[in-house]
């Protein structure tokens, strides 16, 4: 849009007592597709998405919208910032498994809800949360040994890359420290030797326990 083209059509909004949104946005600023700084329009029902170039809290412009009684909405969403460079495969891993319709609605809603978690600096709760779900959902489906290995092994990655957060997976009882394993309930695994590594644990980076390993013991 060329800038004398856009004050004129925010003039005549004015002059009928209406305001063009977003009122931060200036010419300057590129396209309706380009950012602008967050404002009164960045409402928290708007979508949170990653953009390859716009700042993470500003706004991506999808439609101008115009405020007054004869007003439309502002089509915009808020930038989280770069997307991870896994954060698709996990899209793709989880759009291979053959889940029942509502678990995948599910897990997809806590994918699509990555961005705004990472924008309001949760990742280092959503992350493990997601692992958690991903893994509840696949664990104990015989038929999904392939797809699930690929959809949990993105997750992780994600988690990684996001989080700096990363997996472990106890081979011996004695291997890691008091409540670092734990039996399906919850409580510290019993037992001599693993039988079946149930899920993986969680890790941060500085090597502080974020989610102990399930086991079954024998």
């Amino acid at each position: 849009m060329q800038a004398d083209t856009y004050r004129l059509i925010a003039g005549w909004c004015r002059a009928v007592g209406h305001i063009l949104l977003p009122e931060a946005w200036e010419p300057q600023q590129g396209s309706p597709g380009e950012s602008t700084a967050a404002d009164g329009s960045a409402t928290p029902e708007r979508p949170v998405r990653f953009h390859p170039t716009v700042p993470a809290g500003n706004l991506v412009v999808e439609t101008f919208g115009v405020s007054g009684t004869h007003g439309r909405d502002l089509q915009a969403s808020l930038s989280a910032g770069s997307a991870p460079r896994a954060y698709q495969g996990v899209f793709a891993a989880l759009d291979r498994l053959e889940i029942e319709a509502d678990v995948a609605a599910e897990l997809r809603n806590r994918v699509q809800e990555f961005p705004r978690r990472i924008l309001a600096g949760k990742q280092h709760l959503a992350g493990p949360a997601l692992f958690d779900a991903a893994w509840n959902a696949v664990a104990n489906d015989g038929r999904l040994v392939e797809q699930a290995a690929q959809f949990t092994d993105a997750i992780a990655e994600l988690l990684l890359e996001a989080c700096q957060v990363s997996t472990f997976t106890p081979s011996s009882a004695g291997e890691f420290p008091s409540g670092w394993i734990c039996d399906g309930e919850g409580n510290a695994a019993a037992g001599t030797w693993i039988k079946r590594v149930v899920r993986p644990g969680l890790r941060t980076a500085k090597n502080k326990l974020v989610w102990p390993a399930v086991v079954e013991m024998e």
